[in-house]
């Protein structure tokens, strides 16, 4: 009974890692529009600019980490990656070694819920959309 307590207490904080990903990378985007000197730009042109690259960067890099980490973890392209593990362990030395020593242990990793990279995919993809738009305001002004 006090595990699926557990499990609604984490399913409830699941917003909290987009809204700290979202801080860090607006963190980011400020220091970023910091650098080309944002907050002194009197040109509003220039100021799109800016602002398109401050939040075009952090926004690409958050979408491409957030890609490859879902490609790692399995939620994209397993089956290739169940083959290049099995490729690789064909030219491991130690062969006895594994993850899990029994089947208790195995089917309790296996029910365990790991969580997912889309949060990173999902800000990156927003911060870059923001980005567009600074940098479409750029290319009309």
């Amino acid at each position: 009974m006090k595990q699926t307590h557990k499990k609604q207490e984490v399913k409830d904080r699941l917003w909290l890692r987009y809204v700290v990903m979202a801080a860090v990378m607006a963190f980011f985007s400020v220091l970023i529009a910091w650098w080309q000197r944002a907050f002194v730009i009197k040109d509003t042109g220039a100021l799109f600019g800016v602002l398109s690259t401050a939040f075009f960067i952090p926004g690409i890099v958050t979408f491409f980490v957030g890609i490859s980490a879902a490609i790692k973890s399995g939620v994209l392209f397993s089956p290739l990656v169940n083959l290049c593990k099995k490729i690789f362990q064909l030219f491991k030395q130690d062969r006895v070694a594994r993850k899990y020593r029994n089947f208790a242990r195995f089917n309790k990793a296996l029910h365990e819920t790991k969580p997912t990279p889309w949060f990173m995919v999902i800000d990156g993809a927003v911060f870059s959309a923001i980005g567009g738009v600074f940098l479409y305001a750029f290319l009309v002004l």
